[in-house]
């Protein structure tokens, strides 16, 4: 990962001398995780079955597998957004913030980005922060975010069985796992997933007549930007 940058492109004057910047790398290492499960099936489960016992099976393996990896991707964003070096201050409780608190978080956030580089990131919220952005009205009760898809003079759009929207501008994505009152904006760079295939075993015991399925991948998340990941500091109720 970089850990300093002092690459610099400024107006040249004829016969002048550059003065050289350099990227200065830091090594980091991370223990690479193994995912695997199993199941084990009689033969006459497989092969007779009324249902699709087999199929179902590796099916629930494999969603499982991806659960799981989630649920790693999800520890170590929650790690990087407590170590991150620069938040944002929304200035009031989740209770009592506005739409106004929100748009000045993005715009915030939007200057911490700037200074480093980066475009602005994605939001990321927990799910009562993602209900109360669906609840903003204005004075007369009108919704600020249209959920319908046919709101006017709106600040945003959300799409509740996706559990994503739209604030400003700035992609929002609710995480129903993430802590209550947290939210963060983070950049595609900021955390690098290395994940292999999915790989599927089977293997037939003739001693009992049965079958063993498994599943296995390598894979872990790794912070390569923190400075990409940049939280937004709610006031405590």
């Amino acid at each position: 990962m970089i850990s300093a940058n002092t690459l610099d492109v400024e107006p040249y004057t004829e016969g002048s001398t550059l003065a050289p910047g350099k990227i200065t790398f830091q090594k980091k290492s991370a223990n690479v995780l193994t995912y695997a499960g199993a199941a084990a099936l009689t033969i006459r489960e497989a092969e007779r079955s009324s249902v699709a016992v087999l199929n179902t099976t590796i099916t629930g393996l494999t969603l499982a597998a991806a659960a799981r990896e989630k649920a790693v991707l999800r520890s170590t964003f929650a790690s990087a957004v407590a170590a991150a070096p620069t938040d944002v201050a929304l200035g009031a409780t989740l209770g009592a913030s506005t739409f106004s608190d929100w748009t000045d978080a993005v715009v915030n956030a939007a200057e911490v980005f700037e200074s480093v580089a980066l475009p602005l990131g994605t939001l990321v919220v927990s799910k009562d922060v993602f209900l109360k952005l669906k609840n903003f009205n204005d004075t007369t009760g009108r919704p600020l975010m249209d959920v319908t898809g046919t709101g006017s003079n709106t600040i945003g759009t959300l799409n509740l069985p996706g559990l994503s929207g739209n604030l400003s501008g700035v992609t929002v994505i609710a995480d129903t796992g993430a802590t209550d009152g947290t939210a963060a904006f983070a950049a595609s760079t900021s955390i690098t997933r290395y994940l292999s295939g999915l790989v599927q075993l089977s293997n037939t015991s003739v001693f009992d007549l049965s079958q063993q399925l498994a599943v296995y991948r390598y894979g872990v998340p790794v912070v390569t930007q923190p400075e990409g990941i940049v939280p937004v500091t709610i006031s405590a109720s």
